[in-house]
């Protein structure tokens, strides 16, 4: 990709398939095809694994869930509910 085309958009981080921006400044990157790493917009970290044979793919957590669906995506956190999500550059 030429440096002009990169302009305003991050660089994947090695192993990163899919990244989704959500409400409230969270961000979920999948990871191969088995976690989903949560960057919460306080800056935690969490990775969380895929529900074994989820179609559409669903991972869960102790207080997160990320489901993937035909028109975007949630975040789910225990504490504060649900958070729209869609597919980042």
């Amino acid at each position: 990709m030429q440096a002009s085309a990169m302009r305003g958009r991050e660089m994947r981080p090695a192993g990163v398939t899919m990244r989704y921006s959500c409400e409230q400044g969270h961000r979920v990157d999948i990871v191969g095809s088995n976690t989903a790493r949560v960057i919460l917009h306080d800056g935690r970290i969490i990775d969380i694994s895929r529900v074994a044979n989820s179609a559409p793919p669903r991972y869960a957590g102790v207080a997160l869930s990320f489901d993937i669906g035909s028109e975007g995506a949630t975040l789910g956190q225990d504490e504060t509910g649900g958070f729209a999500c869609h597919e980042a550059d």
